[in-house]
C-alpha cells in the first residue's frame, strides 16, 4: 500500500489545486474493498457440520447466552483477569500506536507513505514467523504462560522505546520485526490457552469478547493518543508509549493469577477452570 500510495502520489484538479495521495489512497482503498468481497465469498462457501456442533437450548435468546457468558468469564478469576489485562494493553499501547506509526513514518522516516507500507509489512513478516512458532508449541523456557506473555510485553513496550533514537526505516523495520515475532508467537499461546478451556457451547462468545476489547477499545484509546501527540512530540510519545507497556506488563507480575497463568493448555484437564469456577 505504501509503494502504491508513493508512486501514483497526488491528483491535479486544475490550477493550483492539488490533493495529496489522492490517486494511490484511491487505488489503495479499492483494493481493500475487494478484499472484502473475496472474503465475503469464501465466508459464503463456509458449511457447518451441525452434528459436530455443541449447542445450548435453542430456545435461549442471544441477549440471554450473552449475559451466561458474560457472568462465566466474571466468575472465572483466571479470565477476568487476562481480558482486564487485555484492555489495559489496548488502552495505554495498542491504540495510541494507530496513529503514532503512521506520523512517525510521515515525519522521521525518509520516504514517508512507502516507509511506512516496508515497515509494517516487515512486522507482519515477523508476526507471520511468531505465529508458526507459537503453534510448534515452542515454550521458550518460560514457567508458564503467564510469565512468558508478561516477559514477551515489557521486552516490546522497551523495544518500542527504540523508535525515540532512531531516523530511518531499517532500523525502525529492525524494531518492528523484533515486536512481530514475540507478538505472533504471544497470540497464538493466549488464543489456544483460551480456546482449549472453554466449552464448545461458549467457544463463539469467549472469542467476541476478545474482539470486542480488541476492536472496541482501540479505536477510543487512538482517538485519545492522537490528541495527545498533537501536544507532545513523537520521541516523547513513543518513549510514553513504550514505557506503560512496560509497566503495565512488569506490575502485572505481582498479580499471581496472572504471572501462574497456564500450564500449557495442552496438559490441562479440558474445560477444567469453567466447569469449577471457583478453582
Amino acid at each position: 500500500a505504501g509503494i502504491v500510495i508513493a508512486s501514483f502520489g497526488t491528483e491535479n484538479l486544475g490550477g493550483t489545486q492539488t490533493v495529496e495521495d489522492s490517486a494511490g489512497l484511491a487505488i489503495v482503498f479499492g483494493l481493500d474493498a475487494l478484499t472484502f468481497l473475496i472474503s465475503g465469498l469464501t465466508l459464503y462457501l463456509v458449511r457447518l457440520h451441525q452434528t459436530k456442533i455443541s449447542r445450548e437450548d435453542p430456545q435461549s435468546s442471544v441477549w440471554r447466552l450473552l449475559v451466561e457468558g458474560i457472568q462465566s468469564c466474571f466468575r472465572d478469576i483466571e479470565l477476568k483477569n487476562v481480558y482486564f489485562y487485555m484492555v489495559l494493553i489496548q488502552l495505554f499501547v495498542v491504540g495510541p500506536l494507530l496513529v503514532g506509526l503512521p506520523v512517525f513514518a510521515d515525519v522521521r522516516l525518509e520516504d514517508g507513505a512507502q516507509s511506512f507500507g516496508t515497515i509494517i509489512g516487515v512486522n507482519g513478516i515477523g508476526s507471520l514467523l511468531g505465529i508458526i512458532l507459537g503453534g510448534m508449541g515452542l515454550k521458550l523456557g518460560f514457567r508458564s504462560l503467564g510469565w512468558a506473555m508478561l516477559t514477551i510485553d515489557s521486552i516490546i513496550g522497551l523495544a518500542l522505546t527504540g523508535f525515540a533514537f532512531t531516523n530511518t526505516t531499517v532500523f525502525a523495520s529492525a524494531i518492528l520485526f523484533v515486536v512481530g515475532i514475540l507478538g505472533g508467537y504471544l497470540q497464538v499461546r493466549v488464543f489456544t490457552w483460551l480456546q482449549s478451556r472453554t466449552p464448545e457451547a461458549q467457544m463463539g462468545r469467549m472469542m467476541s469478547y476478545l474482539m470486542f476489547i480488541f476492536a472496541g477499545v482501540a479505536p477510543i484509546s487512538a482517538s485519545v493518543g492522537g490528541w495527545i501527540l498533537s501536544r507532545i512530540g513523537i520521541s516523547d510519545f513513543f518513549i510514553g508509549c513504550g514505557f506503560m507497556l512496560f509497566i503495565v506488563a512488569t506490575l502485572s507480575m505481582l498479580n499471581p493469577t496472572l504471572r501462574k497463568l497456564g500450564p500449557d493448555p495442552k496438559t490441562r484437564p479440558e474445560n477444567q477452570l469453567l466447569k469449577h469456577p471457583s478453582s
